[in-house]
């Protein structure tokens, strides 16, 4: 499936943020592929569909991307990736119980830009290791719906907020940005998630 020279990048890789959508895979990809860049962690990006490959190549010439059709695809791809501590996931679509069952790595949901609003709380959220949450409103919105005891859950922000104070302070807008939130979950997740994904070790 890919030349041993282009693997070979990959090889060093300890994180893997996986889409398993559609073209839909490609938003969730845009929204955090630039944060794990400036955490300066080496990642490399896996999906399953061969459209999103092709696009995501061109948009990103300078990463690793790999495609998995197929759940032996998965096996091969895992073999290869010897450096790997952590799966990094933003969504639940039914083919990530194809990676799910390796279970020499930590599986970590990090949802999307919009996971606060749309993203459905389901019983599926507890087959990860870790959830990466935003706030801890979207912890208590979680613990409502189901047991999340034996998870470990982090709150790490949002990107898009000090993308919007730095958007202001650029133009110099008269606009007033409004935090509904206590002082006590407000984040900014530039230096969090750095933080956080520094401590992982490997399983």
């Amino acid at each position: 499936m890919y030349s041993n020279s282009y693997f070979k990048k990959a090889n060093i890789s300890e994180f893997l943020l996986l889409t398993g959508e559609g073209r839909v895979g490609l938003n969730h990809l845009r929204y955090w592929i630039p944060e794990l860049l400036k955490a300066q962690v080496k990642f490399s990006v896996l999906v399953r569909s061969e459209e999103v490959f092709n696009l995501l190549k061109r948009e990103y010439r300078t990463l690793t991307i790999l495609l998995a059709k197929t759940a032996m695809d998965i096996e091969a791809t895992l073999n290869d990736l010897v450096s790997l501590k952590a799966i990094l996931f933003m969504s639940n679509p039914i083919n990530n119980i194809h990676i799910l069952r390796f279970n020499g790595y930590k599986h970590i949901f990090l949802g999307s830009e919009n996971s606060d609003r749309d993203a459905q709380v389901t019983k599926v959220l507890r087959a990860y290791d870790e959830l990466w949450l935003s706030s801890q409103s979207s912890i208590d919105k979680l613990k409502l719906k189901i047991d999340v005891e034996h998870l470990v859950i982090r709150k790490i922000g949002k990107p898009q907020i000090k993308k919007i104070t730095m958007s202001t302070q650029e133009k110099k807008s008269k606009s007033v940005l409004i935090l509904v939130s206590s002082e006590s979950n407000s984040y900014s997740n530039s230096n969090i998630l750095t933080k956080i994904l520094n401590t992982i070790p490997k399983d």
